[in-house]
Parts: C-alpha cells; sequence; structure tokens
C-alpha cells in the first residue's frame, strides 16, 4: 500500500513534514498574528466554476493589513 498510511509501515512523501509545517503556518498567520480589514468583495457572476478551488475572479481583497499587538 501506498500513499497516506504510518511512516513505519509504508512510503511517505519526503517532504510531507515541511508540507505539514508551512500549511500550519500559512493558517495561523491571518488568523492569529495579524490583523486587517475585509471590504466588500465582487460577487456573482465573476465567480470561476470551472477552477478547482472556487475563486471569485477579482480574488480576494483584504487591506489594512498589520500585524497583531
Amino acid at each position: 500500500m501506498r500513499g497516506a498510511v504510518d511512516h513505519s509501515v509504508g512510503h511517505r512523501c519526503a517532504g510531507e513534514w515541511l508540507t505539514v509545517a508551512l500549511g500550519k503556518r500559512a493558517v495561523r498567520l491571518p488568523t492569529t498574528a495579524m490583523r486587517y480589514d475585509l471590504p466588500p468583495q465582487s460577487r456573482g457572476s465573476d465567480i470561476d466554476f470551472s477552477r478547482v478551488p472556487v475563486i471569485l475572479g477579482s480574488r480576494c481583497r483584504i487591506t489594512d493589513v498589520r500585524p497583531v499587538g
């Protein structure tokens, strides 16, 4: 069996630990280490449902980014 199994039993990606650590940091920064404003976003017809993940055609815009504290 390959893929997401216990690393003592089967194959795991060599970069898995780095990928997991970077993913945790990518979530932590915008949720705990910074403050920002989320102005009104475009809605409706500019959503591209042919993309995975679905994303606003105009992207998500944030303003006034600042560190916590």
